[in-house]
């Protein structure tokens, strides 16, 4: 009895520790858990932290490519303004100045019918010789005025050349000072020519033709080397885009290598192509020294034998680009 008694005390001690014991092991555990979804809430707000964080950066970043862009837009539609106004002016000089040496041609062509009219005139005080007399004063008055107009749209269609043109602003405010002065000089001439009239005596018309035909000699070549200037630098900038031009070609051409294409009619275009191209560039580049030394006439002869080198790269251009289309529509068919 008491042995039985003993060994259901123990069982029970036994089962109190093990109860004991496990209510311990969860109350331990309980922590544990809290610790840990407190964990993850703050890992999910950090997330979240980092999430808007980085949409605003990401927001930020396109606002700022936007605004970048909508700048560079407004800068490109400004330049695009000025060029195209800049380019109606000069198309407008160059009217202008066709117009003015066609009436000055029309001009000179009535005032030597005159002259041969007057001649006949000579130590005759006829009326007709009057007449003949006094229309030759007008057509006289009207040559000096078509003439000094003809070199009035030079020189502003010099000007326009020169604001249309890539030098380097400096440079290019330099020169375009100069032709601003050069036609004030002149505009005062055409002033003091408004006066002239067939009531004017032969003497006055003379001298106006003078002075106009002085400040020509004065300032032409002048004129003609800053217009070779602007001339030789705009063709510069056509050198460099054909250059370009060339390196997208010898791209296409090693294309084509690549895939099995005969490019032996290509390569030979190519190689003219570049050889114009170069003989451009060195001829433009000899062209430069001798403007400068006002070197007109040869300067000139270069700058119109590198140009015919351009046009012959231009229809060199148009032949490979032949080639190129015939090469991809024999391999679209033999694809098929």
């Amino acid at each position: 009895m008491n042995t039985k008694m003993l060994s259901l005390v123990l069982i029970g001690v036994l089962l109190f520790s093990v109860v004991s014991v496990f209510a311990n092991g969860h109350e331990e555990d309980e922590p544990q858990e809290n610790d840990k979804e407190e964990a993850q809430e703050d890992n999910a707000v950090d997330q979240q932290e980092r999430v808007k964080e980085q949409n605003e950066k990401t927001k930020s970043v396109r606002q700022s490519i936007e605004d970048r862009v909508m700048k560079k837009k407004e800068i490109l539609d400004r330049a695009k303004k000025t060029r195209e106004e800049t380019k109606e002016a000069f198309k407008k000089a160059k009217d202008e100045l066709k117009e003015a040496r066609e009436k000055a041609k029309e001009s000179r062509k009535e005032l030597n019918e005159l002259k041969e009219k007057i001649k006949g005139c000579k130590g005759v005080d006829s009326d007709n010789c009057k007449i003949a007399r006094r229309e030759a004063k007008t057509h006289a008055a009207k040559f000096v005025d078509g003439a000094t107009e003809q070199v009035f749209n030079i020189l502003q269609k010099a000007k326009e050349a020169t604001q249309n043109s890539n030098m380097p602003e400096d440079q290019k405010q330099q020169l375009l000072e100069r032709f601003e002065q050069k036609i004030q000089q002149l505009n005062a001439l055409r002033q003091k020519q408004g006066q002239i009239q067939s009531q004017s005596t032969t003497k006055e018309i003379k001298d106006a033709a003078k002075k106009v035909k002085e400040f020509w000699k004065q300032h032409k070549e002048e004129v003609k080397q800053q217009n070779l200037k602007v001339k030789q630098e705009r063709f510069g900038g056509v050198i460099v885009k054909a250059e370009k031009l060339q390196e997208k070609l010898q791209k296409q051409l090693e294309e084509f290598k690549q895939q099995g294409k005969d490019t032996t009619e290509l390569e030979t275009k190519i190689t003219a192509f570049n050889e114009h191209i170069s003989e451009a560039k060195t001829l433009n580049d000899e062209a430069q020294p001798l403007i400068e030394n006002k070197n007109m006439k040869e300067a000139t002869d270069k700058m119109r034998e590198a140009h015919e080198h351009i046009k012959q790269a231009q229809q060199t251009l148009k032949e490979i680009k032949n080639t190129v289309h015939a090469q991809e529509t024999l391999a679209a068919g033999l694809t098929q």
